[in-house]
């Protein structure tokens, strides 16, 4: 990012060569594509922003000296307020750019509407790396939430480089449009749902439960019935990224424990009824927990292999066996710490970053059994969740290794005995 921030400064300052008195026309149009090119690398739109900010700043100062020759030999103001009175000016201006690149980078789109996506999975599903779910399969994946721009590339993926297509679906129309703000949006992932479905691909439909769109579960569940949809992944909300804007909207956990007990059932009816789908939950590894009772309540002389398997499964695995290495080659322990980076894969190999435990956070990741604080630490199901989701714990508590705020299960069931005061 440093460097992109001086090539930043750089290219904006030579942008002032394009006029007068050195006329060098075209050139601020290639500094502008340079601009747009670092906005396109850029992790995040503030990333963007601040990239923006920069260029503008590198423009300005540049630009505007006489700014300062007014105020200071002409008004006779004190160089360090002149000097300081064109900073904020040329600052102000440069604000017009930054805003420019927090939109153009909101909306570059998903990674599959990103050029080189299919080239990528293709790769993917070469070296044999796996699928960030808990699946045993070597698979090659794309996730996106369909924009418009995703149509044409539709037809790269459908190709046997790409296992499985995921699409977000928020709810159903009215309440998948608001949360995507662009009326129609629905109707077009759906569509591209079903170029993937015609087009012999594993398609699934991703979705993210809050209380604003609990009411909808009933009828997206149909939706991937009716659709012939292969997979249903049920995420619960996450703190970070756009769920960490989202926090408010959380679903309280009696709604949650509502959604789990209907995907549980209508799973449950299609294994009667012979249709072959998968459900998938994740972003929660209490859920390990919860079907274990599901099991001890419908088949109890299953219920101990089944936990043994769950306690082998082991839970949360971010930093372990679950990693993320984003557009820019910054690595992180799962996809929901972006704001925590361990290194680069540009500047060292990942088999070394992966191992160096001393960053804290990896050290306290891959210790076995974490050291969990809160209900968390005295949960007699521990070996199953692993601690839960440590992110979340991370952006509430501002502590990592506190009690996972999203764990829905009562004391009773995790063998927590409430403090008498």
């Amino acid at each position: 990012m440093n460097r992109s921030l001086v090539a930043a400064a750089m290219l904006g300052a030579a942008s002032v060569l394009g006029f007068a008195p050195f006329g060098l026309f075209p050139l601020p149009l290639l500094t502008l594509a340079g601009l747009f090119a670092l906005w396109r690398r850029s992790g995040s739109p503030l990333a963007a922003a601040l990239l923006g900010f920069v260029w503008g700043l590198g423009f300005f100062l540049a630009g505007v000296s006489w700014v300062y020759v007014s105020l200071h030999d002409v008004g006779g103001m004190a160089a360090p307020l002149a000097a300081l009175a064109t900073l904020l000016f040329c600052s102000y201006l440069a604000l017009f750019p930054a805003f420019v690149g927090f939109l153009f980078r909101r909306g570059a789109g998903r990674p599959l509407a990103v050029e080189g996506a299919p080239r990528s999975g293709g790769a993917t599903a070469a070296s044999g790396m796996r699928d960030a779910s808990h699946e045993a399969a070597a698979t090659a994946s794309a996730s996106t939430v369909a924009s418009p721009r995703t149509g044409p590339l539709l037809r790269a993926p459908a190709s046997p480089d790409f296992d499985y297509v995921g699409i977000s679906l928020d709810g159903m129309a009215a309440t998948h449009d608001k949360f995507r703000r662009m009326q129609g949006a629905f109707d077009k992932s759906l569509h591209a749902i079903r170029l993937c479905r015609d087009a012999g691909l594993k398609v699934g439909v991703r979705f993210t439960l809050t209380q604003d769109n609990f009411d909808d579960l009933p009828a997206l569940l149909q939706l991937v019935e009716d659709e012939g949809v292969d997979r249903f992944y049920f995420s619960h909300l996450n703190y970070a990224g756009r769920g960490n804007k989202n926090r408010k909207d959380d679903a309280h956990h009696q709604m949650t424990r509502q959604a789990m007990d209907l995907l549980f059932d209508t799973c449950w009816r299609h294994q009667q009824q012979g249709l072959k789908k998968e459900f998938t939950t994740g972003n929660n590894d209490a859920d390990g927990v919860y079907l274990l009772h599901w099991v001890e309540r419908n088949f109890p002389g299953l219920a101990p292999h089944i936990r043994k398997k769950l306690a082998q499964w082991g839970g949360n695995s971010s930093g372990v066996n679950v990693a993320n290495i984003d557009n820019l080659g910054n690595v992180h322990p799962d996809t929901m710490w972006w704001h925590h980076t361990l290194g680069n894969v540009r500047e060292r190999p990942f088999s070394e970053i992966w191992t160096d435990i001393s960053d804290p956070l990896m050290a306290g990741l891959k210790a076995r059994p974490r050291h969990v604080g809160g209900r968390c630490g005295q949960c007699r199901h521990f070996d199953i969740c692993g601690g839960n989701t440590r992110v979340r714990a991370q952006q509430l508590t501002n502590d990592p290794w506190a009690e996972d705020p999203g764990c829905y299960l009562t004391d009773e069931e995790i063998g927590v005995v409430p403090c008498v005061a």
